[in-house]
């Protein structure tokens, strides 16, 4: 209906999950290279898991297209299906025929017969399993038994699984931890950040044939609030705004068009925003902080103020802070003092006290007393929290401009920021929906810290630090001997954690990695459920 009217040779926004409009968002390049990691290994499981709506789906078909000519594939679709169903299944998909009312031995029996036979020939198999958060851990264990099957030198099964994060929680089940512990690479996919959402719309539009963007600036924004970066729900937004914006005979969709379709399109109104209530007396917000964070267990901030640092080594290279300056400054009328506002709060932790009027500002003092001021861009809103650090962020407000927030603390139930003028806790989904994407983190790097640290690199002096908080956080049984070598098997640890918390599962010792350890942090990460060793 609308392609003559914007120049556009086929519909942009349509929700199938066809790889060529996928958008390489950095995210999803990740995720892409740790999947083909994966199945470089010798075998065993990759796990790729991501919100409803991630495009998780669409990676794996763009995942398949690229498989080598050697992979044979097993896609299994129905994860609610018992132990007998998914051999089957697996069997039916490599055609490999049984007899009537084989059990399982029979099919596991054809099936090792079927894979040695491909082995020999060269060949490698994959199974992918969609919806696997379905999967129950009876169906799991067998499939990690399949991962047994192998020759004297070669494992001979690939398993991809795919799905929601309740997959994760499924697997930390201490009867499944075998098959947690053969994970070789594991990815998360998160919601786009407000960048990435933009460019995702004009990526869009491009390869449907479109040479002009066709969403205003004010429109991308509004489309990333009420979708919460989620592609899926963009997508529903962006089709019907583009319907929208056509029957009433526009060139671009703005934002009012956006707003109405997000009306028609989603089920029920915006989530509810709490009120910006006005706060006469600093004492009186930092009060409703403290006491917030004490109702929910927010224990971020609960922590003595460190002792300035010395100076930094040259070898310690603090990151310059991001431009900002056309990032709106948060609200400053009836506000408290100058001194005393957002920018003061992230910098006072850390035993810093005095003015600062912008991110550049802060960055600046924080620089000078022996800190390092490191982007949160391309982060998730669950890694984000996952970090358990104060953080500056900025976030949406009602009229659909930018003010910067301190995040105080989070738990399961809620997110504790607060701003110029004052505080309050908003549920994880309402965090999610409101955060532009941008933030910035203060640590303190730690001796000798030049660059992150790779996978078979040396570090005699991180990697000590780096093993006493898995072992604190259940990654490790006991300490290793590391000789200051970064080997396999604790790349393979820091790849466990990364995927638990949600960030980027490769192994490298960055920023974001180490503070979410507790290494350069203000404070510890409290650590999840230990993950027993297996024997």
């Amino acid at each position: 209906m609308y392609l003559d009217h914007f120049g556009l040779r086929q519909r942009p926004f349509l929700i199938s999950p066809d790889p060529a409009f996928l958008y390489p968002s950095g995210g999803h390049r990740e995720a892409l290279a740790h999947l083909g990691y994966g199945l470089e290994r010798e075998g065993g499981f990759v796990l790729l898991t991501g919100e409803v709506g991630t495009g998780k789906t669409t990676l794996c078909r763009l995942l398949i297209e690229q498989l080598p000519a050697t992979f044979r594939l097993a896609y299994i679709l129905n994860a609610r299906l018992d132990s007998g169903g998914v051999l089957a299944g697996i069997c039916k998909e490599l055609g490999i025929d049984l007899p009537p009312g084989a059990d399982d031995r029979i099919c596991v029996e054809r099936l090792h017969d079927n894979l040695l036979a491909a082995h020999g020939e060269g060949r490698q198999t994959l199974v992918i399993i969609e919806e696997a958060q379905n999967l129950d851990p009876v169906v799991l264990e067998t499939l990690r038994l399949l991962t047994n099957l192998e020759t004297a030198s070669a494992k001979l099964l690939h398993i991809l699984l795919i799905g929601q994060p309740e997959l994760l929680d499924t697997l930390r089940r201490p009867d499944l931890r075998q098959l947690n512990q053969r994970v070789v690479s594991r990815c998360h996919l998160g919601p786009l950040s407000l960048a990435d959402t933009r460019a995702y719309l004009d990526h869009r539009v491009r390869v449907a044939g479109g040479e002009r963007p066709l969403f205003s600036a004010r429109a991308a924004r509004r489309i990333h609030h009420r979708a919460q970066g989620i592609p899926r729900l963009i997508n529903l937004l962006a089709e019907r705004a583009l319907l929208g914006a056509y029957a009433e005979q526009r060139r671009q969709v703005t934002a009012g068009v956006v707003n109405r379709a997000a009306r028609e399109v989603l089920e029920g109104p915006a989530p509810a925003r709490e009120g910006r209530p006005r706060l006469p007396a600093l004492g009186l917000i930092l009060a409703l902080v403290v006491a917030g964070a004490a109702a929910l267990g927010l224990r971020w901030l609960d922590v003595a103020p460190r002792p300035p640092a010395a100076a930094p080594t040259a070898e310690v290279q603090a990151v310059p802070a991001p431009d900002v300056a056309a990032t709106p400054a948060p609200p400053t009328s009836d506000g408290p003092p100058p001194g005393t506002g957002v920018f003061a709060r992230w910098l006072a932790p850390w035993g810093i006290h005095g003015a600062a009027r912008s991110v550049d500002e802060a960055c600046g003092v924080a620089l000078r007393r022996g800190l390092a001021c490191e982007s949160l861009a391309g982060l998730g809103p669950e890694a984000l929290l996952a970090l358990h650090q104060p953080v500056l962020v900025t976030l949406f407000n009602d009229s659909e401009g930018l003010d910067f927030h301190l995040v105080a603390g989070a738990t399961a139930e809620g997110v504790a920021v607060v701003n110029a003028s004052a505080a309050r806790t908003l549920t994880r989904g309402e965090f999610a929906a409101r955060w532009s994407g941008d933030g910035w983190l203060l640590w303190q790097p730690p001796a000798g810290y030049r660059q992150a640290l790779m996978p078979g690199a040396q570090d005699p002096q991180l990697l000590p630090a780096v093993v006493d908080a898995l072992v604190a956080r259940g990654y490790l049984a006991e300490p290793l001997v590391t000789g200051g070598d970064y080997g396999a098997y604790l790349v393979e640890q820091v790849r466990r954690f990364q995927g638990d918390r949600g960030l980027a599962a490769d192994g490298v010792l960055g920023v974001h990695t180490l503070v979410a350890l507790g290494v350069g942090g203000l404070v510890s990460a409290t650590p999840p459920a230990p993950v027993a060793e297996e024997g």
